[in-house]
């Protein structure tokens, strides 16, 4: 398939992205995204340069729009991936009227005015007709190579049960068959003893793969939504992750860490997901995994992706900047220096079509190649250590936008120190040897 995502090579990769690339805090702390980025398109150009994948978030709450989509996908390199998240309705039955496709919403009328529309209100053409809108819009993406995953995120209160079960089979009969469709239970129910093995072999059956969901207890059933964080005196604890592999097309992880401003998983938390991707992936999986951070505060999604980059081998780590250096994204200045080359040159093999054939000493297109791969994910230092002492430091150097050089300083005076460093959460996480369910981390200390 065109666009590269099902190439062999993303066999049992990792392959990072974050849920969602315009969160708001993101935007405002100002060390991923260059000043000049403005638009939505322009920060997801920026963005698919430093990783493969995204998961588009508001698709949540509105089915996007065809320009929308159209925008992003001419904003991309090949080989890019766009995961969504459902349309509301479809996961929690119901939706506000507003979210329903204009088109669409013309044709109800609900006396009173509600504000929500319930599923089982709408007639049964009014629910094709909204699964119409939301897979023709997801067609385009499709037809580029470039649509991962449908996420179907059901809530705390979907528990298993035989109405459950067949709304879940509903959603797959109505979801395009040619989409692949993951599934996230929050309700653990669905993984409690005897249930876990039968959810399995239920997903299994149906074409569907689980999400291994990694979530703190009191962050998922908390009711207060302005809480901060852990309250005070209590104990950090770690919800089971469901780790099965029900599809062997691909395998889907979901980090969330939803309250306060330390997001930031702990060297020990990370070293379990290492234990976690090293050990528990079958050998039936013939397709990638797509590992997505969902701990949006600022750049701490950028950075935990970072972290545990670096405590994977080389070899599970999906080379996202060698396959740019490949198929260049069009209208990027590699590209225009390529195709300008060919029209030129009289012979095919006066140009190198690979980075690894330049010669060392062929400055002009090694710099290029350089300019549009500007930020490394890598450390600057190979050394592995404290997350925690390097996540400030690293954060400034490497995801700094660019600034207007300054006129140099006073002779003798002294320049401005370097910020105080943020300290992140820290967590206790020890991953247990099962193999046939899931790993639960010990409780830790705040």
């Amino acid at each position: 398939m065109e666009g590269g995502r099902d190439e062999p090579g993303r066999k049992q990769k990792v392959l990072m992205g974050t849920c969602g690339w315009s969160d708001d805090t993101l935007l405002k702390c100002g060390r991923f995204y260059p000043a000049s980025v403005r638009s939505a398109e322009d920060r997801l150009r920026h963005y698919s340069t430093h990783f493969p994948c995204v998961e588009v978030d508001t698709s949540t709450y509105a089915i996007p729009s065809k320009v929308s989509v159209r925008r992003w996908l001419q904003a991309v390199p090949p080989g890019f991936v766009f995961h969504f998240k459902a349309f509301g309705l479809f996961c929690s039955k119901s939706c506000p009227i507003t979210a329903i496709p204009g088109d669409i919403r013309c044709k109800l009328s609900f006396a009173g005015g509600a504000d929500y529309v319930k599923l089982l209100n709408l007639s049964t053409d009014i629910q094709d007709e909204v699964w119409t809108a939301f897979n023709s819009t997801l067609e385009p993406v499709f037809a580029a190579g470039s649509l991962g995953v449908i996420l179907f995120q059901f809530h705390l209160t979907f528990k298993p049960s035989a109405e459950n079960r067949a709304h879940v089979l509903w959603c797959r009969r109505h979801l395009d068959p040619r989409f692949e469709m993951a599934v996230e239970f929050r309700n653990r129910d669905w993984f409690v003893g005897e249930h876990f093995l039968g959810t399995c072999d239920w997903l299994k059956a149906n074409n569907m793969a689980l999400v291994a969901a990694d979530e703190l207890v009191h962050e998922t059933f908390q009711r207060d939504r302005e809480q901060t964080g852990l309250p005070e005196g209590q104990i950090r604890e770690f919800l089971p992750v469901a780790w099965a592999v029900t599809k062997p097309s691909f395998h889907y992880i979901r980090v969330h860490r939803r309250e306060g401003c330390k997001r930031l998983l702990s060297d020990s938390e990370l070293q379990t997901w290492v234990a976690r991707l090293q050990l528990k992936l079958p050998e039936t999986l013939q397709g990638p995994i797509y590992f997505m951070w969902g701990t949006d505060w600022e750049d701490q999604p950028i950075i935990n992706a970072r972290n545990l980059k670096q405590l994977l081998p080389t070899s599970m780590i999906f080379n996202w900047k060698a396959v740019q250096l490949e198929t260049p994204a069009k209208g990027s200045l590699l590209s225009m220096f390529r195709s300008g080359q060919t029209s030129v040159q009289s012979t095919p093999d006066s140009v190198p079509k690979k980075l690894s054939d330049i010669p060392a000493d062929d400055i002009t297109l090694r710099a290029l190649s350089e300019m549009s791969n500007t930020v490394n994910l890598e450390s600057p230092s190979g050394k592995v250590g404290d997350t925690q002492k390097r996540t400030h430091d690293l954060t400034v150097d490497i995801f700094e936008p660019t600034k207007k050089p300054t006129a140099s300083p006073p002779p003798f005076k002294k320049t401005k120190p370097s910020p105080n460093k943020r300290k992140s959460n820290a967590g206790v996480v020890t991953a247990t040897s099962t193999i046939t369910s899931f790993f639960k981390p010990a409780p830790s200390g705040t």
